[in-house]
């Protein structure tokens, strides 16, 4: 039925489908901290891309106790030593949007539009360790099927995506396909326990 639905929704965004590729079935969840603490990070690579000196949001990462969580990629990129230009940082929000909405903090995941002003207006606004412990509070991650779901439709959007493209057509739907890839990344990131950087997405 998941993937059914997946199927129905890719033609509906406007996107070709292969009704051949496989189905995600195993998985786990992660535990709402891992999650919290991914989206904390992502949030400071995020400021970092707009900005924010890299050392500051070093310091933000030690204080607020989420040091672990960070991946290589982003050490790098705390330590002023990473070579990825911002727009591909600024990539992550919508990484951001997918955890977000997975742990409840937003309605929907609707992969027609980009992720809205909602953003902001949650992660904007947490300079001190009171807000991210309301953050923590406020979440609730949703149900292994509903990430599933979520995970699989973004899965057969990527698959059109490169059928579009092998057969030299525009990129389908009406967002950039790297929306739908960074929504995968991070939805498929919730569903194992590979690091950050270790997760890969081919279409």
């Amino acid at each position: 039925m998941i993937r059914q639905r997946s199927l129905f929704m890719a033609r509906r965004l406007g996107y070709p489908v292969d009704v051949s590729l496989p189905l995600m079935v195993d998985g786990v969840l992660r535990d709402k901290d891992a999650v919290v603490d991914r989206m904390l990070v992502l949030d400071v690579m995020i400021g970092c891309a707009s900005g924010l000196p890299p050392e500051i949001g070093a310091d933000w990462v030690e204080e607020s106790g989420i040091a672990g969580a960070v991946a290589p990629s982003e050490e790098r990129v705390l330590a002023g030593r990473s070579d990825e230009v911002p727009v591909r940082l600024l990539d992550r929000m919508e990484a951001l949007w997918a955890l977000g909405w997975a742990a409840s903090l937003f309605r929907t995941l609707d992969f027609g539009r980009i992720c809205g002003p909602e953003l902001a207006m949650i992660f904007g606004d947490l300079e001190d360790l009171r807000g991210v412990r309301a953050l923590r509070k406020r979440c609730k991650l949703r149900r292994y099927e509903e990430v599933l779901a979520a995970c699989d439709l973004a899965r057969c959007l990527h698959r059109g995506i490169v059928i579009a493209d092998k057969n030299g057509a525009a990129p389908p739907g009406k967002v950039q396909p790297q929306v739908i890839v960074e929504r995968r990344r991070a939805l498929e990131w919730m569903l194992n326990d590979q690091g950050w950087d270790d997760v890969v997405v081919r279409g």
